[in-house]
């Protein structure tokens, strides 16, 4: 059966944009309102203040360039990198899958046996503590395991 080849249908146009009186009415508006608050704070602010504005401003002016010409060398690289052959790998071919088969009847050999648990009678000698008492006078433990001790 015959199928006719598919066209996309055509992008809409985009409707030109017209600047209105009013936009312009809006944006002179905006300009002079800036205009007439930056005037009216530079005469209520003091010297210093205005220093610093200014050099804050100026330190901005400044930082942009550098930024976009970071952001532009950045990109250069990136994109010389792209085009730069991809090295050969380590190995001439992929490594070959490992497959370990074992022989018919062997039986892998039996995890060693468990550690016993300590018993009560603990063979190993006590550890010796000493324990302030009353007073801050060392004292000492009378507790298990003190009979022996030779003091």
């Amino acid at each position: 059966m015959y199928q006719p080849p598919y066209y996309p249908p055509p992008e809409p146009e985009k409707p030109k944009r017209r600047t209105t009186r009013l936009q312009i009415a809006a944006g002179i508006a905006l300009i002079v309102a800036v205009a007439t608050g930056v005037i009216v704070l530079s005469n209520r602010l003091s010297d210093e203040t205005l220093a610093v504005l200014a050099g804050s401003i100026c330190g901005v002016g400044a930082a942009i360039p550098t930024s976009l010409l970071i952001l532009a060398i950045s990109r250069r690289r990136e994109e010389l990198e792209r085009r730069r052959e991809p090295s050969p790998p380590a190995y001439p071919y992929p490594q070959p899958p490992v497959i370990v088969v074992a022989p018919p009847g062997y039986r892998q050999p039996a995890p060693p046996p468990p550690k016993p648990e300590p018993t009560i009678g603990y063979t190993e000698s006590p550890r010796r503590f000493t324990v302030l008492g009353q007073g801050g006078q060392p004292g000492r433990w009378d507790g298990p395991g003190w009979e022996d001790d030779p003091q």
